[in-house]
């Protein structure tokens, strides 16, 4: 295999979820569902091809999957989901490099801010970024770049929510004759929601222009320890609806210590500002933590657990008189184990708990989640 480019695979996966619709703990799901349950199990299955190509000094790369998912209960939400996605690293001689790269896929969205009861639609993403890095010294880098990102979904009704937002980046690094690495990075983006209409872009707004200035570090501490991320300030604008404008610090620093030889941990700080579009707010601010601890049990199994803590203030400008600022906690916690059996069969499992606790009504859910996947790949 350690010679081949192209490679097949098949998968399949099996998974449970204790309220697949995240239902209020304060409703009954009689009367939001129409039936007594919430939870279900949910059966994938799919085949997938990927090219790994190396042509002189350059990389090429390809990713194709189809998967079908299968809900035992819900089956209005069973589904044909796909990935595809391509890249190029490529140079041009000893001080010119970079990478041309798109993926497209159709998965079902995240769950969002909902308060009551939270569908989960279907949803055709796409992404594609160009950059370019040029070694000045042998020290200093300097880097360019543009990305596009957009969704879309397939149902007519939802069109309103389509989303689409171009980037452009400019970045210098320097990296120290101990290996750390620190540099500055520019960040202009501008986005917009093209189906919104009149109505609504006057209360939300359909576009916006964002910039974010941050330092970025990878510093290895010790020789056990590293720090690395960015810290920054972004400032966001909207051309008609300047009461939903904020600035503000954001930012994520990760610390990864080697206990030993098969322990590693990895604690998480981070602070975001984004938009929502709530009536109760204008945008959000999330301030959270995590632990990852890693044990490495044998040359080709990795044990897990994944724990994370979250308070969303949902702040800015309010649409109702009267509401109250909205506070969120979510956090969560889960074991999971991964493992290379043979050279052609992988297995991975893990174990989710999520609970989120809200200052407005209907707004506390828990979710219990579990999963199996197996793959092999020839």
């Amino acid at each position: 295999m350690d010679g081949d480019t192209w490679f097949l695979r098949g998968f399949g996966s099996l998974a449970y979820d204790s309220n697949v619709f995240r239902v209020s703990d304060e409703l009954d799901p009689n009367v939001v569902l129409g039936e007594p349950y919430e939870s279900d199990m949910i059966l994938g299955y799919g085949v997938g091809a990927r090219l790994n190509l190396p042509v002189s000094r350059q990389l090429f790369r390809a990713d194709a999957s189809v998967t079908q998912y299968r809900y035992e209960r819900f089956d209005q939400l069973d589904f044909t989901g796909y990935a595809v996605s391509g890249s190029w690293d490529w140079r041009a001689g000893d001080d010119w490099f970079g990478q041309l790269a798109f993926d497209t896929q159709r998965e079902r969205q995240p769950y969002s801010s909902a308060v009551r009861i939270s569908t989960p639609f279907l949803l055709d993403s796409y992404r594609g970024r160009a950059d370019a890095r040029y070694a000045l010294t042998p020290r200093w880098e300097l880097e360019a770049g543009i990305g596009y990102y957009s969704y879309r979904y397939p149902t007519p009704a939802l069109k309103v929510g389509d989303f689409s937002s171009w980037t452009q980046e400019l970045a210098a690094n320097y990296k120290s004759p101990q290996g750390n690495s620190t540099g500055a990075r520019l960040r202009y983006e501008e986005g917009e929601w093209p189906n919104r209409p009149a109505s609504t872009a006057l209360l939300f707004d359909n576009q916006y222009s964002q910039t974010t200035l941050s330092a970025v570090i990878n510093w290895q501490l010790t020789g056990r320890s590293q720090l690395s991320g960015d810290i920054g300030y972004t400032r966001r604008t909207h051309p008609t609806a300047s009461d939903r404008d904020f600035a503000g610090l954001s930012g994520l620093l990760n610390y990864d210590y080697l206990v030993s030889g098969k322990l590693t941990i990895r604690a998480t700080a981070f602070q975001t500002i984004g938009p929502i579009e709530d009536v109760v707010a204008s945008y959000v601010r999330q301030r959270g933590v995590g632990i990852t601890p890693s044990y490495q049990l044998t040359s080709k199994t990795t044990l897990q657990l994944n724990a994370g803590w979250r308070r969303d203030y949902y702040l800015g400008n309010s649409l109702g008189v009267g509401d109250p600022q909205r506070q969120d906690i979510i956090w969560s916690i889960g074991p999971a184990a991964a493992s290379q059996l043979t050279r052609l069969f992988s297995v991975s499992t893990g174990l989710r708990y999520e609970q989120r606790r809200s200052n407005v009504p209907y707004g506390d859910y828990t979710d219990l989640t579990a999963y199996v996947n197996a793959q092999v790949e020839f």
